[in-house]
């Protein structure tokens, strides 16, 4: 099965086993329900095993016939292409090879508490990494191979990612990417014919490493204390780095910040109506996804709100009395479906002020420019850290967006 099959099916077996919960609330299932509902799961453990089976196989397959791992056969300072990270590679293990140094489990939290506190147990790889502490407006600056793991984990949290977009490292502020205008033409000739010049045409994509920060404050005794400090304060700064990127690579403007699909030039779009529309049907979804395979592409990841997908989710039959679900169909169900908090669901459509959008397409034809260093540093004399006994943590990473093939997206807009 490849990855898209195995996705499908697994979404196909969670919608099952949603609706033979839903039916009995009570959680007391029929036995034969209950022996379906173990087969289900047994099936969902096996596809997990093929995705991570066909993951592999997809990573020997690039590396086969002596290519290089993906990491390593781009250096756009060497003028060579540039190549990116795929979803399951790992930014870490980028600067580990490229900086020679170590970055496998190494923690932010783990590294601030044993920096303030001097307490470096089962921190000791921390201490190594950092080597001799640099002090920054009364600080301490995180070197790289222990930052570096936060991108990781803001990838990990990051929709675009797992809907597939791939990570570009940028060795310097700007970068230029290229993307495909139209797609190339072939015929079939006679022979001694001239071969007929195709339309296929390329266009420069310059990115440019915009800042993007965060600020969390931390009470001392808490840093001290608290057990799950280190890994709570990675998961935060990653998430909150993770959420904006997101929201750039959807709503971003272009203005001092990534240029997002909502407002991309060539991504198809089907409207709900002048003033929007609650889905009453899938038909919306099924005329963008046609739009986007008329382009020659595929409809793999739909991102959307909570609330569409609720709603989505709530659809019946629409015959009178009849409260039964309506039933997705195939080509709908066949995607990997996505739902983030940073869809809005407060946009303008004609007079309402509470409109939607579904974003699809597939997200491989989508990359995530970041600068590999990103700067993290944490500091108890700034503001009013010093008098309230507290820690000032400020992380700032440099990213643009890349929309390599905007006709393999779509968005349908004005959902109610």
């Amino acid at each position: 099965m490849t990855i898209r099959e195995i996705l499908a099916r697994r979404d196909a077996i969670r919608v099952e086993l949603r609706s033979h919960i839903e039916k009995h609330p009570d959680g007391a299932l029929p036995a034969d329900v209950e022996t379906r509902v173990a087969d289900l799961e047994s099936e969902a453990e096996r596809l997990n095993a093929a995705e991570r089976r066909q993951v592999l196989i997809d990573d020997l397959d690039r590396r086969a016939g002596g290519a290089k791992p993906v990491e390593e056969r781009g250096n756009p300072e060497d003028g060579q292409d540039v190549f990116g990270l795929k979803p399951e590679q790992r930014m870490a293990d980028f600067v580990s090879r490229t900086q020679g140094t170590p970055t496998a489990g190494l923690s932010v939290g783990r590294t601030i508490r044993g920096v303030l506190t001097g307490r470096w147990e089962g921190a000791e790889a921390e201490r190594r990494a950092m080597g001799t502490t640099i002090g920054t407006a009364g600080g301490y600056l995180i070197p790289d191979p222990i930052a570096s793991n936060v991108l990781d984990l803001a990838r990990n949290v990051s929709v675009i990612i797992r809907a597939g977009a791939s990570t570009i490292p940028m060795a310097n502020q700007n970068l230029t990417v290229v993307r495909v205008l139209t797609d190339p033409t072939a015929a079939f000739r006679g022979e001694g014919v001239a071969i007929t010049e195709s339309d296929g045409t390329f266009g420069a994509i310059n990115l440019y490493a915009h800042s993007l920060a965060a600020l969390v404050r931390v009470n001392n005794e808490l840093l001290d204390d608290a057990p799950m400090f280190a890994a709570t304060l990675d998961q935060q700064l990653a998430s909150a780095l993770a959420l904006k990127l997101d929201y750039a690579a959807l709503y971003g403007t272009g203005a001092g910040q990534p240029q997002g699909l909502r407002g991309t030039v060539g991504v198809n779009e089907v409207s709900m109506g002048t003033n929007g529309l609650a889905m009453p049907d899938y038909d919306d979804a099924l005329d963008l996804i046609q739009n986007i395979e008329e382009a020659n592409g595929v409809a793999i990841t739909a991102v959307m709100a909570p609330r569409t997908r609720t709603k989505l989710a709530k659809l019946v039959t629409g015959i009178t009395g009849d409260l039964t679900k309506l039933t997705p169909p195939a080509e709908y169900s066949a995607l990997r479906r996505l739902v983030s908090n940073q869809v809005s669901i407060t946009e303008t459509q004609g007079s309402s002020t509470a409109a939607s959008t579904m974003f699809l397409g597939d997200f491989s034809q989508m990359a995530v420019a970041i600068r590999q260093d990103i700067t993290i540093e944490a500091t108890r004399a700034a503001d009013t850290a010093f008098s309230k006994n507290q820690t000032l943590v400020r992380a700032i990473m440099r990213a643009d967006i890349a929309v390599f093939r905007p006709t393999h997206f779509g968005r349908l807009i004005g959902i109610l």
